[in-house]
């Protein structure tokens, strides 16, 4: 049997292009964008007529929150996209975590009234000076993910796991996992 059979467990499509904020505002490049999302659509939605579709995107922080949220709708209208799934940036240094709520709050409020849904991509590592990219702090990964829950209509994703939070990734991250275990519980306690 093949993931085509009808009655399959499928939940959807994600086209894996991750739109940002600085590249696509243009109208010329804009009106691009939106006939190869169209086209990209219909050809999944002919493959399962009733199936979903997500996309990420991010800011490079060069456009304020209305103007991405404006972007976005616009997009979802003439695309027929299902969920948007916005990468919070705070891990890369690209929003910081005190204006990620102004986004999400932006962003769910178009999404929405375009008719789709607003997922949180929450970054689970902090970029260090020499660009690699280390576990983060379980503080900030909570109040990321506690603004996501409270702000968007779908639930939150980690990026990622395996890399940065998982016995496996190495003692750093190992040491992450533990942590975040830690203040889960003592939460529910």
């Amino acid at each position: 049997m093949n993931a085509t059979t009808a009655g399959a467990p499928f939940a959807g499509w994600y086209i894996p292009d991750e739109i940002d904020d600085r590249t696509w505002l243009d109208p010329g490049k804009r009106t691009i964008l939106k006939k190869y999302l169209a086209e990209t659509v219909t050809l999944l939605r002919a493959r399962r007529p009733r199936s979903k579709v997500a996309i990420s995107g991010f800011s490079n922080s060069f456009a304020d929150p209305d103007l991405l949220a404006s972007f976005w709708a616009d997009v979802i209208r003439a695309t027929g996209i299902d969920l948007l799934l916005f990468q919070d940036g705070v891990g890369e240094g690209k929003v910081a975590l005190e204006n990620i709520g102004l986004y999400y709050q932006a962003l769910d409020i178009a999404v929405r009234g375009a008719g789709a849904q607003l997922g949180a991509v929450v970054e689970l590592f902090s970029l260090a000076p020499d660009g690699r990219r280390l576990p983060a702090m379980v503080g900030r990964i909570r109040e990321q993910i506690a603004t996501a829950n409270r702000l968007t209509s779908f639930p939150a994703v980690a990026f990622s796991i395996p890399d940065y939070m998982s016995h496996l990734a190495g003692r750093q991250a190992g040491n992450l996992l533990s942590n975040f275990l830690s203040a889960r519980k003592s939460c529910r306690g």
